[in-house]
């Protein structure tokens, strides 16, 4: 008999940086329970063009072999970009992704914290008796400990030996207040040093309807800031520089707008104009109006002009690599 798969869902990587927005900055590894699961349930999962793939071995009639509706799958989110962070508007420390409001999309990311088979936990405050409870998902308490009034221990441990890896909550419970914090607890997941968790719920209508599942990192914003040091122009010559953005129409995008801030105006956390000339020539400053977006693409006609002429057509544009949006340009007289 020949073995016939079919998708399941599929999960692709989307980042506002990159053109076109699809990303390979990531791959897929299942985590050893899911290992067990895949191999189980007859699927196979595949790592293509950044994203993931899960393939279910059909009968004649396309049905499952064995079919794992309301099964979770838990999948290691491991980044391969070293600059990715450069790139990336601000994620979670460890995100968990999890497509449990609506099953053929995933929910915003949760902020977990790894556990391992030792759980230590600071508390947050020192108001006592402070009572400290460790909850599965489904709410069903595992493990509580009690830190009665007149004692001062800052922190609370747990053996996890035994427990089933996945998403705790604990909460410590205060005279006035109640504080929650999510643990992950997987040791290997945790050894192995990976950037998030991906937890797949399979619902029944996959294996008729596979959904396309969408992971998406929105871009690093920041000001654009290019720093003129300008040698042997007349004040009136130094005073006609600007920098427009005239390629806003062609590339279809918001237009940039700058202010032009002299050197006495630079503001805190702004290079010092000492340290881009200290020779005499002159500096000023060209700051975007508002943040900008990072892109893969560099953005075309962003301009120096001098009385209206321009000087330079495509400015520089920061790339992955570069830690902030400044640019530092010379341009001199012969």
């Amino acid at each position: 008999m020949r073995a016939s798969f079919r998708t399941l869902c599929s999960l692709r990587v989307d980042h506002a940086y990159y053109d076109q927005g699809q990303c390979r900055d990531f791959g897929f590894a299942a985590l050893p329970d899911t290992a067990g699961l895949l191999k189980n349930g007859r699927l196979l999962a595949r790592n293509r063009d950044g994203g993931l793939h899960l393939l279910f071995e059909a009968d004649e009639s396309g049905a499952p072999l064995r079919p794992l509706a309301r099964t979770t799958l838990r999948f290691g989110l491991r980044l391969l970009n070293p600059l990715f962070d450069q790139v990336t508007a601000e994620v979670p420390f460890l995100p968990l992704y999890r497509n449990r409001a609506i099953p053929t999309a995933l929910d915003p990311p949760m902020a977990v914290h790894w556990a391992g088979r030792l759980l230590s936990h600071g508390l947050a405050r020192k108001e006592r008796p402070a009572t400290v409870t460790l909850r599965r998902p489904d709410g069903l308490p595992v493990a509580s400990t009690t830190v009665e009034a007149g004692h001062d221990r800052p922190e609370v441990s747990f053996d996890l030996s035994g427990w089933p890896p996945g998403l705790y909550r604990l909460e410590e419970t205060y005279p006035a207040a109640t504080l929650a914090t999510d643990y992950y607890l997987d040791g290997e997941a945790l050894a192995a040093g990976l950037f998030g968790i991906v937890e797949l719920t399979v619902a029944p209508g996959f294996y008729a309807a596979p959904p396309a599942l969408v992971l998406s990192f929105a871009a690093r914003e920041e000001l654009l800031r290019y720093y003129l040091v300008v040698g042997k122009y007349t004040e009136a010559e130094f005073a006609s520089l600007t920098v427009d953005d005239a390629g806003f129409g062609e590339d279809q995008r918001p237009r940039i707008l700058f202010d032009r801030v002299e050197a006495a105006a630079f503001g805190t956390g702004e290079l010092s104009p000492g340290l881009l000339a200290d020779d005499g020539r002159q500096v000023v400053l060209f700051r975007s109006r508002g943040p900008v977006a990072r892109q893969e693409r560099a953005r075309r006609n962003i301009q120096l002009r001098k009385n209206g002429d321009v000087l330079i057509k495509h400015l520089p544009q920061v790339g992955a690599a570069d830690a902030n949006g400044d640019v530092v340009i010379h341009i001199s007289k012969p």
